[in-house]
């Protein structure tokens, strides 16, 4: 019997969701996890980044999930293990297992298992079969809508018409002095409801694709995030700069119908 298999006699099939992970390492070499599970409404982050891979499914407790969604941030831990399965009746598989623990507890709230065939999980420098805390849990409803990004001078924007959104900051360095002759389109993703980003944006940090919005300049809660399309090379917004560029005194407006 394969992990998978463990997993949904434990749990059952009435308890399992799909959730999307994502195991990342920055440029400075610090690890973070990040794993949303939409069907809930929950997500749980640790050194929050943006992102989404691997696919895979949580399997949980219903009472201790239920649990989490009283609002605010619940801190909880955690654990994680690469797992590499191999039999006569398939080839060799590669997964990423995390497991969640109560808060303030050793009991097992639930378990998330993805096929991680790049070994991201590795490849982040999480600790693994090590109780790792500093995690939080928190509600997570997203709106989405598609906008662009502008920039004029040193001003940058994040135009956002059908959530009637604009969100800028000032740049400084390179990107200040550098010049973008088209917008740049993308999604723009929002924590709850579209208007109370205002209030909460304080610090944005782009990495990679995304530039992502915090409520905090301690990068704990990410209020929303605006992620490039595919096909926009990061150069169209003055730099080739993929690690991390962060800038405060981030501001909201609310173009209300």
């Amino acid at each position: 019997m394969g992990i998978r298999e463990e997993l949904e006699d434990l749990y059952g099939t009435a308890n399992m969701t799909s959730g999307e992970a994502l195991f990342f390492k920055n440029v400075h070499g610090t690890p973070a996890f990040r794993l949303e599970v939409p069907g809930e409404h929950l997500e749980f982050a640790y050194g929050t980044y943006i992102g989404k891979d691997p696919h895979g499914d949580l399997y949980f407790r219903r009472d201790e999930l239920d649990k989490l969604k009283k609002g605010g941030l619940v801190d909880a831990s955690f654990s994680v293990k690469q797992v590499v399965e191999n039999s006569g009746t398939f080839t060799e598989r590669t997964y990423a297992h995390v497991k969640f623990y109560v808060p303030g507890s050793d009991t097992i709230l639930g378990e998330f298992l993805a096929r991680d065939e790049n070994r991201q999980l590795s490849d982040s420098g999480i600790r693994q079969e090590t109780l790792i805390t500093g995690g939080t849990w928190e509600d997570a409803i997203w709106t989405h809508s598609s906008g662009q990004v502008k920039k004029s001078g040193a001003q940058f924007d994040i135009v956002c018409d059908g959530l009637h959104l604009t969100g800028g900051f000032t740049c400084d360095g390179a990107l200040r002095q550098s010049q973008i002759h088209r917008a740049a389109e993308g999604v723009l993703n929002v924590r709850n409801h579209a208007e109370d980003v205002v209030n909460e944006g304080k610090m944005v940090r782009w990495t990679g694709n995304n530039l992502v919005f915090y409520k905090d300049t301690n990068a704990k809660v990410v209020s929303a995030y605006f992620s490039l399309s595919n096909e926009t090379d990061p150069g169209q917004l003055g730099t080739d700069e993929r690690g991390e560029i962060q800038y405060n005194d981030v501001k909201w407006t609310y173009h209300g119908l």
